[in-house]
């Protein structure tokens, strides 16, 4: 592991060099791109607005940089980049066992098993349901009253004799 801590080290080390690379140039392409607008229009007054956007720009562009630098030189950064690192490693190692468990399995036959389970599921509760509906409600209800008026002394007498 201490090989990967290395390359990620001078991984962010080389990223850094190259930022204040880039940050250096961009800075001089400024301020050489002000020069020739200034000897192009061969007024100042005109072009001060703009180079101060511009300049305003180029600084917050730095600042920018230099938030990067500042981060990629920060340890805990480069810790957190590392257990990134290792958190894709273990997804991708997952990632293979899992495609390796796919590539074993007949999927087809078991959609199809599958689908015959639903199917006949679906024709129980088809019959459930023709069961339900061919029950006599009217002699159920009459019956339930039956039984209710056949229990309710039983109940008085209960009820009193506790």
């Amino acid at each position: 592991m201490e090989q990967a801590d290395k390359q990620v080290v001078q991984l962010l080390q080389s990223q850094n060099r190259r930022l204040m690379l880039q940050n250096g140039l961009l800075l001089a392409a400024v301020i050489l791109i002000g020069c020739l607008f200034f000897l192009w229009n061969g007024s100042a007054s005109n072009l001060e607005p703009q180079m101060e956007e511009t300049l305003e720009r180029v600084q917050e562009f730095s600042m920018s940089m230099n938030e990067l630098t500042r981060q990629l030189n920060d340890a805990e950064m480069v810790n957190n980049l590392k257990r990134a690192i290792e958190d894709v490693q273990i997804v991708a190692a997952n990632l293979d066992s899992i495609s390796s468990q796919f590539a074993g399995m007949d999927l087809a036959s078991q959609i199809e098993e599958l689908s015959a389970v639903v199917k006949n599921t679906g024709e129980a509760l088809s019959g459930a349901a023709q069961g339900i509906a061919e029950v006599d409600l009217e002699g159920l209800s009459q019956a339930i009253q039956d039984l209710e008026t056949f229990i309710s002394p039983l109940a008085v007498l209960a009820g009193a004799g506790g």
